[in-house]
């Protein structure tokens, strides 16, 4: 049990800057579709209200 708590508390914080680049450019692709389904939907809701 104290092993698995050494490992955890000698493990780094923070991810190496590769991993950091690679998850904000994850997330970055996926705020930017996400928006864009968004205003896909909003557009098509709004298109429809007026039939």
């Amino acid at each position: 049990m104290n092993a698995e708590i050494a490992w955890i508390a000698a493990r780094p914080v923070i991810p190496t800057p590769e991993k950091l680049a690679e998850m904000g450019i994850r997330l970055g692709i996926i705020v930017a579709v996400a928006f864009l389904a968004q205003r896909i939907v909003f557009l098509g809701i709004g298109r429809g209200e007026r039939f």
